[in-house]
């Protein structure tokens, strides 16, 4: 649901499990996945929305009374209805759905980089280690043909998804894959990877081109050279070299046509995406029933997360304001 984990940048998105009484996509039956056991939800359906930005200010409460840590931040990453954030001093936070205690226990320690999955978050340690909090304990984490996670050597990116992790290894700039088994991984080098929940992944080489793979149906990147990429459900996004965005795949709700300009961030999700302009303003684009493709106004945003119907984004400052879907106060930021 976020943008790539490149070798400077901390992203999530969401990747997917064949697990049991699911589709071949790894999502139950009847619609998209909520992250709630199996439930789905159609585009729009139910929860309290908030139809502007909800800002950063003071300590916000989760639903079980933890009070997440203040920033500042320099980096924001979204799951399906929590949101964990990077504080300037290495150590992580989160807030919204509580569900598997991610907001009362975030992944401990200090990080360059960390990646919000569904029900876990992994992070690069401060010495370029790879670690990850628990799994919910119905997806693992070792399910279904699973992989464990890396045990030694040093990373330099990783990205989190619905029941799978990929990391870019120091050594040699190979992807290693972990989780879900959705095949082998990749070939070759790479500068940044993004994992998705409809099976597939995608990242750049060195030379600048995408590389997409995995499970599923696997939509095939455009040709070019591009800085970011974030693969989302089923339309992936990426930013060429020019600043110019480019997305393929699904587009039922207009996700796959984004607007004109040219951007520093990108971050896709089930059926929307936000991106951050170059003059530091937000564009989003795709399903808004939830008020999720309805940014904040402002020039100052560094980089955005997008979560299953809400989205959050950095401030120069080093304040987050989410906004969309609040039913797990997931676009109540801490301060």
């Amino acid at each position: 649901m976020n943008h790539a984990v490149a070798v400077v940048a901390s992203v999530l998105s969401l990747a997917f499990a064949f697990l049991p009484g699911c589709r071949n996509d790894g999502l139950p039956e009847g619609g998209d996945y909520d992250g709630t056991g199996g439930n789905t939800v159609a585009s729009g359906a139910g929860g309290a929305a908030v139809a502007a930005e909800t800002s950063a200010t003071g300590g916000a409460t989760s639903g079980t009374g933890a009070t997440p840590a203040a920033g500042p931040f320099v980096s924001v990453s979204a799951g399906l209805e929590t949101a964990c954030a990077l504080r300037s001093n290495g150590t992580v936070t989160c807030w919204g759905d509580n569900t598997y205690h991610e907001v009362t226990s975030p992944l401990p320690g200090t990080f360059k980089s960390i990646s919000k999955g569904d029900g876990f978050t992994c992070g690069i340690t401060t010495d370029g280690a790879v670690t990850c909090d628990t799994f919910k304990p119905e997806q693992g984490p070792f399910v279904m043909g699973a992989r464990p996670t890396p045990q030694d050597g040093t990373y330099v990116a990783v990205s989190s998804g619905y029941s799978h992790a990929c990391a870019i290894k120091a050594t040699d700039s190979s992807v290693v894959c972990w989780g879900a088994n959705m095949g082998d991984d990749p070939a070759g080098s790479f500068v940044a990877v993004s994992t998705g929940s409809s099976g597939f992944m995608c990242g750049i080489k060195t030379d600048g081109t995408l590389a997409c793979w995995g499970g599923g149906v696997v939509p095939q990147p455009p040709s070019g050279t591009f800085l970011d990429v974030s693969t989302g459900f089923a339309a992936p996004c990426a930013i060429r070299t020019d600043g110019t965005l480019a997305c393929w795949g699904n587009n039922t709700h207009g996700e796959s046509t984004p607007p004109s300009g040219t951007f520093v961030s990108v971050s896709t999700s089930d059926a929307f995406a936000c991106a951050v302009r170059s003059d530091g303003t937000l564009a989003c684009w795709g399903d808004n029933s939830a008020s999720q493709a309805t940014p904040p106004v402002g020039n100052d945003f560094v980089s955005v997360g997008a979560g299953q119907h809400f989205a959050c984004a950095v401030r120069t400052n080093g304040t987050i304001s989410c906004w969309g879907m609040n039913t797990s106060r997931e676009a109540t930021p801490p301060g």
